[in-house]
């Protein structure tokens, strides 16, 4: 884990929580500073060092490399959470088709959340090829592209097309998915072992095929549409209240099974997912899944990763 990730979440706070309830210490695994100590249970932030070592960074490959050298040695540790199964999420391609495959796992049609679907566009493609694919997608204006890397700041590069015209102004080697009108609610699923939070969120007003906004194309860091008090032209002018407590339309219990679906599925449990309902059916959709998101507003994170890391830890070391 990056120091500024670790800054961000507290990892002090764990840190105080394992040796206070469990006595068991917290120890930085670095890759550069030599032989790897042997741990009891594992959590990390990668994403960066994955991306760069795909990208052929040097100290990142290197980095990668022993760290799942030491995995593999040390096939005793838990892992939170499987480098395959992170690299799903990492990939809206196969972060999408696994949504799919968690919707599909439903079999009661009134209990299901559904998957946004999506397009992608091929780098060099025409524009009347594009706009064929989109039609046999059932993917109408306006509608959102999203870059292919689904994390770190690409990931939040974001585009509103309005028109046909609009798709000549977006970067090819991306997603089109549908827009879906939902009031301008986004619910943040926050995941942590068995520990699950829902918070209220702004997020894009609704828009109809005849809006353009004066304009082909809007492009907008995906990020800053879900502050609570933006200045996006994309968001409602009238602000609501998103007192996080407001779980109006939710199905909290529905939500804790979905929670477990997504779990035992993706074989993660360090996630983030977000959920909204289509403003005239109210149907559920998940249109997007972060590792190890940000957490801001869960109060019991901390603690429910702490519990999480002492419950997988061999009984051997609970001293």
């Amino acid at each position: 884990m990056r120091q500024g990730k670790a800054k961000r979440i507290d990892v002090t706070k764990i840190r105080d929580i394992l040796l206070r309830d469990y006595n068991l210490e917290l120890v930085l695994l670095d890759p550069g500073n030599g032989p790897l100590p042997h741990v009891s249970a594992l959590f990390h932030k990668m994403s960066d060092l994955l991306f760069e070592a795909e990208d052929g960074d040097e100290a990142s490959i290197r980095d990668l490399a022993a760290l799942l050298q030491y995995f593999n040695t040390n096939k005793d540790i838990r892992v939170f959470d499987p480098i395959p199964s992170v690299k799903i999420l990492l990939d809206r391609v196969s972060m999408y088709d696994a949504i799919q495959r968690c919707s599909n796992a439903i079999t009661q049609s009134e209990d299901k959340f559904y998957s946004c679907g999506y397009q992608f566009i091929n780098e060099g493609a025409e524009q009347g090829e594009i706009l064929s694919r989109l039609k046999e997608s059932n993917i109408s204006f306006p509608l959102i592209c999203k870059s292919r890397i689904a994390q770190g700041s690409k990931g939040h590069d974001m585009s509103m097309v309005f028109n046909k015209d609009g798709l000549s102004e977006v970067k090819q080697g991306c997603l089109a998915v549908p827009f879906i009108n939902h009031d301008a609610v986004l619910y943040k699923i926050f995941i942590c072992g068995d520990y699950h939070k829902i918070i209220k969120r702004p997020s894009i007003r609704n828009f109809s095929s005849e809006d353009d906004e004066g304009m082909n194309v809007y492009h907008f860091d995906s990020s800053t549409i879900s502050k609570y008090y933006g200045t996006s032209s994309l968001q409602s002018t009238q602000h609501k209240d998103y007192n996080e407590n407001d779980l109006e339309g939710v199905n909290t219990a529905l939500v804790a099974s979905w929670v477990k679906i997504f779990r035992h599925t993706l074989n993660l449990s360090i996630i983030g997912v977000d959920l909204i309902f289509e403003s005239k059916t109210n149907k559920p959709y998940i249109i997007d899944v972060n590792y190890f998101p940000g957490y801001d507003g869960c109060e019991n994170f901390h603690q429910s990763l702490a519990d999480m890391l002492y419950n997988a830890s061999p009984p051997s070391s609970h001293t």
